[in-house]
Parts: C-alpha cells; sequence; structure tokens
C-alpha cells in the first residue's frame, strides 16, 4: 500500500509536468526529480527487513531529495522562507501557548473534581478552545508579521493601502503618476511603467499600449510604443496573466523548448526589457486589458514570490476599475468640451445670422423709405400741379388789380379742390397701409415705389 501511494503521487507529480510550464513547470519538475530519487533510493532499505540480501547501498541518495526541493524553493519560487518562517514561528507559538494552558487548567481542576465532572469540564473547555483557536491563530499570525517580518509586512500593507485609493483618482494621468509612484517608492521596486491603450480621435482604442507614466527606465519612455500584434502584447492578452521574465528564460534554456518558440519568447523578453521589466501584470476588468503594469526588480534584489503576485493580482484588479473611470470619465470631459465648442459655433453662427437680419432690416427700411419717398414725391406732386399754379394765378391777378371773372375763379378753385382730394386720399391710404401689404411698382430707371394710386 506505501508503495502504491508513492507511485501514484508520482504519477500525479507526472502529469502536472506534462501539463503545466514556465514556473510552475520548473517547481514541480525539482519536487518530481528529488521526491522519486528519494522514495527510490529510499527503499533499498526493505529488502533487508524481508530478508532479501541485497544492501541498503543506494540510501547516501537520499540527500538529493534535500538537495532539489530547497533548489525549487530559492531558485524556483517554490516557497518564500519567509513566509515559511513565519508559519513556523506562528505554530510553534500557537500550539506551546495551548498546550501550556490546557496542561495549567486540567492540572488545576483534575485533583478538585471528580471524575464525571472532570470529564464534562474537559470536554467544555476543549470546546471552548477550539471555537477561539482560530481569532487566537490569527492574533499570533499577525503579531509576527509585524514583529518578524517588519519589511514584508509593510509592503503588504502598502499594496493593500494602495488597491484602496487607487479609486480616489479619476485623472488618467494622476491616476497612472500615483501607481507608478506607489510601486518604486512604497513598494521599493527600482523601476516601473504603466502601459495604456492609446486613444484615437472620439476616443476610439487604438492599435497601440503607450507608456502613461514611468520611472527609473533606462530609456526615455516617451517614444515608447507596444503594438497589439507583437508576440509581447499578444501573449497579455492571451494568457490574461502576468509575464514573468526569469520564467521565460527558464523556458528558453530547457531542450524541450522548440527553437521556433524560443525565438518568439526572445522577443518578448526583448520587449520587455525596453520598460525594464521583470514582471508584467495586465489589469484585467470584463476580459479587457486595461493597462500593464511593468515592474522592475525589487531595490533588494529579492525575488518575486508567490503571495507578491496574489496582492498583485488584487491590485491589478483595482487599478483596472480605476483606469476604466479614468478612461470614461476622459470621453466625459471631453464630451464637454464638444460641447462648449458646438455651443460656442452655434452662438457665433447665431450671432452672424442676427447681424446679417439687421443689416436685411436696415436694407429693407432703407428700400422701403426710398420707395414711399419715390411713391409720396410722385403722387402729391401731380395734385400740386392743379393746386398751386391756380393760386397762384389767383393771387397775381389780385395784386395786379385785374379783374377776376367768376367763370375763372370757379374753374381755378375747382382744380385746387380736385387737387386738394387727391392729397386726402393719398393720405387715406398711407393710412391703410398697416392693414394690407403694399403694393410695389416699377417707376422710372430701375427704382421701385409703392403703389398708392388705388389701382388708377
Amino acid at each position: 500500500m506505501f508503495f502504491y501511494y508513492v507511485a501514484y503521487s508520482l504519477f500525479l507529480l507526472f502529469l502536472s509536468l506534462k501539463l503545466s510550464y514556465g514556473k510552475l513547470k520548473n517547481q514541480i519538475k525539482y519536487v518530481f526529480l528529488g521526491t522519486a530519487i528519494g522514495f527510490f533510493c529510499g527503499a533499498t532499505n526493505y529488502f533487508l527487513w524481508f530478508d532479501i540480501p541485497i544492501p541498503p547501498i543506494l540510501n547516501i541518495f537520499v540527500s538529493v531529495y534535500t538537495i532539489f526541493v530547497p533548489y525549487a524553493i530559492l531558485r524556483h519560487r517554490l516557497l518564500d522562507v519567509d513566509i515559511a518562517l513565519s508559519k513556523l514561528i506562528t505554530y510553534i507559538i500557537f500550539l506551546f501557548s495551548f498546550g501550556t494552558l490546557i496542561f495549567l487548567a486540567l492540572s488545576a481542576t483534575y485533583k478538585h473534581f471528580s471524575n464525571d465532572i472532570f470529564l464534562i469540564f474537559a470536554t467544555g473547555f476543549f470546546l471552548s478552545l477550539l471555537i477561539a483557536a482560530k481569532p487566537f491563530f490569527e492574533i499570533i499570525e499577525e503579531y509576527v508579521r509585524k514583529n518578524i517580518l517588519k519589511t514584508k509586512y509593510a509592503y503588504h500593507e502598502v499594496l493593500r493601502e494602495l488597491s484602496l485609493n487607487v479609486a480616489a483618482y479619476i485623472n488618467l494621468k494622476e491616476l497612472s503618476n500615483f501607481i507608478v509612484l506607489s510601486f518604486t517608492e512604497n513598494i521599493e521596486v527600482k523601476s516601473c511603467a504603466l502601459l495604456v491603450s492609446e486613444r484615437l480621435p472620439g476616443y476610439l482604442e487604438g492599435f497601440k499600449y503607450l507608456v502613461s507614466a514611468s520611472k527609473g527606465l533606462s530609456r526615455d519612455s516617451n517614444k515608447l510604443g507596444f503594438s497589439i500584434f507583437n508576440p509581447f502584447m499578444k501573449t497579455i492578452f492571451k494568457e490574461l496573466k502576468p509575464l514573468i521574465k526569469e520564467d521565460l528564460e527558464n523556458i528558453i534554456s530547457s531542450p524541450a523548448t522548440h527553437l521556433t518558440g524560443k525565438k518568439e519568447i526572445i522577443k518578448i523578453i526583448r520587449e520587455m526589457e525596453k520598460v525594464d521589466a521583470e514582471v508584467c501584470i495586465p489589469c484585467i476588468t470584463k476580459n479587457k486589458v486595461k493597462g500593464i503594469i511593468c515592474i522592475g526588480a525589487k531595490n533588494s534584489n529579492e525575488i518575486f514570490v508567490s503571495e507578491d503576485f496574489e496582492l498583485f493580482d488584487l491590485v491589478s484588479k483595482q487599478i483596472a476599475v480605476a483606469l476604466e473611470n479614468a478612461f470614461l470619465n476622459e470621453i466625459n470631459n471631453a464630451a464637454i468640451v464638444k460641447q462648449i465648442k458646438t455651443s460656442g459655433k452655434l452662438i457665433t453662427v447665431y450671432q452672424e445670422l442676427k447681424d446679417a437680419q439687421a443689416g436685411l432690416i436696415k436694407a429693407e427700411r432703407t428700400a422701403s423709405i426710398s420707395q414711399m419717398k419715390t411713391a409720396l414725391l410722385h403722387e402729391i406732386n401731380n395734385p400740386l400741379q392743379f393746386i398751386l399754379p391756380n393760386l397762384q394765378l389767383i393771387n397775381k391777378k389780385l395784386k395786379s388789380g385785374e379783374e377776376i371773372t367768376k367763370e375763372f375763379l370757379e374753374k381755378a378753385i375747382s382744380l385746387a379742390e380736385e387737387g386738394t382730394i387727391r392729397i386726402r386720399e393719398i393720405m387715406r391710404r398711407l393710412d391703410a397701409l398697416e392693414d394690407q401689404e403694399a403694393k410695389i411698382i416699377d417707376y422710372v430707371d430701375g427704382q421701385k415705389m409703392i403703389d398708392l394710386s388705388g389701382g388708377k
């Protein structure tokens, strides 16, 4: 049965090895090799136990297990030693505290109660301890992290703080600068760059990812752009998970990697090196990559461990939402600016129309005055030809003492009266123009005038 479980566990490890790649593949590979060699060589002990005359000469190779597994821990991030130490210390303190508490409680009560009462007390005491075990363990773990792993604790707290604070920024540039500064200064990495999709007119997403903010890069970030069709970006979009330079280098060094695959991976690494990235973390929301955080090596030159990536995953999701909000804010601002510009153009057009209308009104008024003047000159001058000459003739004869016959006087007065009536009729028609549309007729030399003749 023992050999069955060993063989089955190795079989499961082998299947996982075949299906995995990158960091996980390297981790499983060394654990598989170490475990297989350790159990196979250690199994030579069993021969003598069953009176089979084969000495355990391979026992010495059991130590290989203790080489492969630590190598996987240190080289391929199988285990964060600091975290393991933290857990170990936590469990030691927890077990010692609980063991001491149980021993003291049972020792103090055993001599004072009968067996039945003591059994009931012990059962209740154990149940109480089980209920209190988890919160008590968490208190100890928090204490150990704060006081033994101070640097790592502060580092994780910064990441958590970052995930909460990114939501406060709605301006894309300010948000980008905050993210980059948080990683470089608080998380203490040598460099950091945030890539976001370029924005085309109309705020459509383009075919490149540009550096929105950066710090500590060895080259000018303003000239950096990553086409969505290059291997680096295609891998990000396909995998939707962090790209780790070290893992890519391990894949290249593996004899099992095909030459074509190696060339593609080399291209990816070169793209990552443009932003001095050891790790590239996609910020994903709704299955869309809103940005990519490219992180350089830690200032301490420590490797990134699994717990780091768990926290990066948490932060990247928060950053993705914040980037989405910032993009929407930019679109809204652009729409507002466009509306303002459009409104400004409308105001300008309205003013131009208003000015044109005023000009038309003025021109129409001038034309109307001209037409009215022409009409009055024409219509009133004609009856005046009857009135004025006859009155002047009568006046002349009176002054000269010339005899004025009754017939002459009646005719002159009749003509003057006719002209006066004609003028009165013209004035009546002028008054009636308010209630009816004026008729415009041709006069002479292209001039127009209002028809005051009444159709006569």
